[in-house]
């Protein structure tokens, strides 16, 4: 428990099997077929668009299955060392092989009612499929074809990506 999540969100690898290639070979082909997610939901506190969890499900769901791969988040919180409420998604990504590998990821909950926590699992839950499935968000509107500045990558999308191929690396050694 770390009072440092007012920075953000936080991730890390928790748990793994001993080998990783056969799950990081259907991740590779599951990426592949995955499309990016169109944003189809506003958020009037930041005035954007975003995609939603079912838009991100919608363009991951067939592509990992195809790849015998799972995705099951389990849902849970607990307050930190100071008081506040942080609510976390195991979120563990199986393959047919038996290889896994468990991301945690959290964040504060603005306190612990199911409608607080229940936003704040969806945007793990949201974030994370994103990142395991390198899926961007894309606009509905045509402002693709316009020459606007780039949003950042989510910063999980990121993380997860070096936890994956650190964790790649150890594994071939």
């Amino acid at each position: 428990q770390d009072s440092s999540l007012a920075e953000g969100p936080q991730t890390s690898i928790c748990d793994r099997s001993p080998t990783l290639g056969k799950l990081f070979a259907a991740l590779a082909k599951a990426q592949g077929q995955i499309k990016d997610a169109k944003k189809n939901a506003d958020n009037p506190f930041y005035s954007s668009s975003y995609a939603d969890l079912a838009s991100v499900t919608d363009v991951t769901r067939k592509p990992l299955a195809d790849a015998e791969i799972t995705v099951m988040p389990l849902l849970g919180h607990h307050k930190d060392d100071v008081g506040s409420i942080v609510a976390t998604v195991d979120m563990i990504i199986g393959h047919a092989s038996g290889e896994f590998v468990v991301y945690r990821s959290s964040c504060r909950a603005a306190d612990a009612s199911p409608q607080k926590l229940g936003g704040a699992w969806t945007y793990l839950r949201r974030y994370t499929l994103s990142a395991i499935g390198q899926t961007a968000q894309v606009d509905l509107d045509g402002n693709e074809n316009v020459d606007l500045p780039k949003e950042p990558e989510p910063i999980m999308a990121k993380s997860l990506a070096k936890k994956i191929r650190t964790a790649a690396s150890k594994n071939t050694e």
